[in-house]
């Protein structure tokens, strides 16, 4: 009975959703993390030892994560106004 909840449940006012956005946001930069992490590491990538591919995925991914909050914040004030 609660799968049938669940949209109803995503339908928040625009108060309530800011804080849904971290549901999706914390996969998408340990995804970031992790492929960019890869793509700085392979051989047919950049071809970097591991320990500076992770320094840079971890800096993309944070770079990442501060590009999606900023457009967020950007976004709903837009909404909101």
């Amino acid at each position: 009975m609660e799968s049938l909840s669940a949209p109803a449940s995503i339908c928040k006012p625009i108060t309530q959703a800011i804080s849904f956005c971290w549901i999706p946001l914390i996969p998408g930069t340990f995804y970031a993390f992790i492929t960019t992490t890869y793509i700085i590491n392979a051989k047919i990538g950049f071809n970097v030892p591991w320990t500076p591919a992770y320094i840079a995925g971890g800096v993309l991914a944070a770079a990442y994560l501060f590009f999606a909050i900023s457009y967020g914040k950007k976004r709903a004030a837009k909404v909101l106004k």
